[in-house]
Order: structure tokens, then C-alpha cells, then sequence
């Protein structure tokens, strides 16, 4: 906390937006967070009348039907945020705006490090977040993780966070060979890209 990571996410989202990479920006991270990303952006860009008609809370409403129900009201906003379960649980529904909408998405994973351990129960049946965010990702124009701690157990903790970054590349080869690496061969290959 405090180190400026959202500052820096909102500076980069601004620079993005303003030479027509991105429309949008869409935060995925624990409802804790909602705040901060609010009040960061009330300060930064110093629209402070109505930060509702600006930010979108993707969360809740006391049924997916309802929530659901929202999706095609988020085109109207800047920054659309949202938690790991609701993405999760909504998986489907989200891919699919992402595939349809006009907005280049900016799309961003809060306290990334998480996803490894976070488990969503879908129609497929339980799945980490890890796998739910890389399909997500994939429709988005741009990535990017924010994360104090990227290894907070192990070395295993950064595949599926640089396998978001980047879907369709095998930085480190496939899960199975990321786990014989060394950490310094790691390190070598993070590098090198």
C-alpha cells in the first residue's frame, strides 16, 4: 500500500487512451480495493461531482441475473471495476463483451498474486482464477498486473501471472517445464524477453 501502483495504472491508462490504444479501463482485484480506485481517480483526474457516472462497480446486486442484466451499461464508463469471483462466476458473459464491444480494453489484475490461489466454481466446474484471467485477458488490448508481492510461496507464483500478461507466448515453456526451471534460469528468461 502506498507504493503508487493504481497512480501509476491511471497514468498509464491516461497516456494509452490519449493516443487511441485503449477506450476503457477494467480492474479486476478484491472488493478492498474498489475504494482506493475510486478515490485515485477523483484525485488524479479531479472529477470529484459524480465518480458513479465515471466508475462502474461490476459487483453484487443481489443476483448474477440482475448483475448480468448491467452489462450492456458498461460501454457509459471509464473504469469498470470488478472482484476475482464475480469474473470468475461470470465468466462467459464477460468474454463475450469483451469480444463484441467497440472499447479497446485496458485491463488490469489488482494484487495480482492471488490468482493462483483463488478457486471459482463455474459451469465447468472449479477452476483457478489463473486460468479464468488468461481467457479473459485475451480479448483485451492491453494487460497488466499490479502485485506487491508477485511470489509470495515460490517461483511457481509468477507463471500464471506473466501467462496472463502474455496468453498466446510461452515465456517460460508450458506449466511442466516452468517447474524444472531454476530461479536463476527464471530470472535469465524473464530477461531475455
Amino acid at each position: 500500500p502506498g507504493a503508487g501502483k493504481t497512480i501509476m495504472t491511471y497514468a498509464a491508462f491516461n497516456e494509452l487512451k490519449r493516443k487511441g490504444i485503449v477506450d476503457q479501463l477494467w480492474v479486476i482485484g478484491p472488493v478492498t480495493s474498489f475504494k482506493p480506485w475510486e478515490e485515485e481517480y477523483e484525485t488524479i483526474f479531479g472529477k470529484t461531482n459524480d465518480i458513479s457516472k465515471i466508475v462502474f462497480r461490476y459487483h453484487g446486486f443481489n443476483s448474477r441475473t440482475k448483475r448480468i442484466g448491467h452489462l450492456s451499461d458498461l460501454e457509459k464508463y471509464d473504469v469498470i471495476l470488478t472482484s476475482y469471483g464475480t469474473a470468475g462466476n461470470d465468466i462467459k458473459h464477460l468474454k463475450r463483451k469483451l469480444e463484441t464491444t467497440d472499447k479497446k480494453i485496458f485491463l488490469v489484475l489488482d494484487e495480482s498474486h492471488h490468482i493462483k490461489q483463488i478457486k471459482v466454481t463455474t459451469s465447468s466446474g472449479t477452476l483457478t482464477a489463473a486460468v479464468l484471467m488468461r481467457e479473459l485477458g485475451k480479448g483485451a488490448e492491453k494487460r497488466c498486473i499490479l502485485t506487491g508481492t508477485p511470489m509470495p510461496y515460490s517461483w511457481d507464483d509468477l507463471y500464471p501471472q506473466f501467462k496472463f500478461l502474455y496468453p498466446n507466448d510461452e515465456i517460460f515453456g508450458t506449466f511442466e517445464e516452468f517447474g524444472v526451471l531454476t530461479g536463476e534460469e527464471i530470472e535469465e528468461k524473464i530477461q531475455s524477453f
